[in-house]
């Protein structure tokens, strides 16, 4: 994933919404997405995955 803009208000990153990573969200209960300060310092931030399923099959 890379970061294509960083506004004020946070940062846009892009992704590739294929099958298995839509599977894995739809029946996920948490993810951890990690914002690296330097290539070595992560911190990692718990995602509810909770309606994800739901929100996805409502995009037209």
């Amino acid at each position: 994933m890379a970061f294509v803009r960083c506004l004020p208000n946070g940062c846009i990153a892009e992704v590739i919404m294929d099958d298995e990573l839509i599977e894995l969200f739809s029946s996920g209960q948490d993810a951890i997405f990690v914002v690296f300060k330097t290539p070595e310092e992560g911190i990692g931030i718990p995602v509810s995955l909770n309606g994800f399923r739901e929100g996805f099959a409502a995009l037209p």
